[in-house]
């Protein structure tokens, strides 16, 4: 609960215009906090990973990157509430930046 939470508040950060150092400072904070890469899990916590890593990437110094991980977020098979959230917020991302889904 805790990991969501910095990856939330990480892209809260940044939404709200914040400093891009924060969100940055929180998504290390939450890599240290994944204990277990099992499971659907640990995809899970890894794909959140990368949803704030590529939501940094995107308004930081590697915009081409960072847009690149949203839209493979978005290719994520699967309609549990998770994988639903994670691509709605990836596409939110992508949209804020005035990029496209594909």
């Amino acid at each position: 609960m805790i990991f969501e939470a910095r990856v939330d508040l990480g892209l809260v950060a940044l939404r709200a215009g914040g400093e891009p150092e924060e969100a940055a400072q929180l998504l290390t904070q939450a890599e240290r906090q994944i204990w277990s890469n099992e499971g659907a899990a640990g995809s899970h916590a890894r794909a959140r990973l990368r949803l704030l890593a590529g939501a940094l990437d995107l308004a930081g110094a590697q915009p081409e990157r960072g847009a690149r991980t949203l839209r493979d977020l978005l290719a994520l098979p699967g309609q549990d509430d998770e994988t639903v959230e994670l691509r709605r917020d990836a596409l939110a991302e992508l949209t804020r930046h005035g990029r496209t889904p594909r």
